[in-house]
């Protein structure tokens, strides 16, 4: 990466267990700024996300998370947005030893 390039934006990470209300949180943020994008961290609509959420594993989470991060979060902090992120590193990190048990 260019050092000299700036990055005017932010990643807000929300964590936490399932139905815990992030989701609910992000949907009342995304109402009062445009400057806010919403970016699903793992489980996504992208190629990679529908391979993991049918094979989870810990490369294929963290490739969904590469993915995201090279083409959704570090364009949107270019432009100077707010990303509020579904889940990051720490969710897989957590989550994947239990899952890891169930389908690897």
């Amino acid at each position: 990466m260019n050092p000299d390039l700036k990055m005017n934006g932010k990643l807000i990470v929300f964590e936490g267990i399932d139905c815990s209300g992030k989701t609910s949180i992000i949907n009342e943020l995304m109402k009062r700024d445009s400057r806010f994008v919403y970016n699903k961290g793992i489980g996504s609509d992208s190629f990679i996300g529908k391979i993991s959420r049918k094979f989870p594993c810990t490369f294929l989470f963290y490739m969904e998370l590469i993915y995201g991060t090279i083409w959704k979060i570090i364009p949107n902090l270019i432009r100077g947005k707010i990303i509020l992120q579904d889940r990051y590193n720490i969710s897989i990190d957590s989550y994947v030893p239990v899952s890891a048990r169930w389908y690897n």
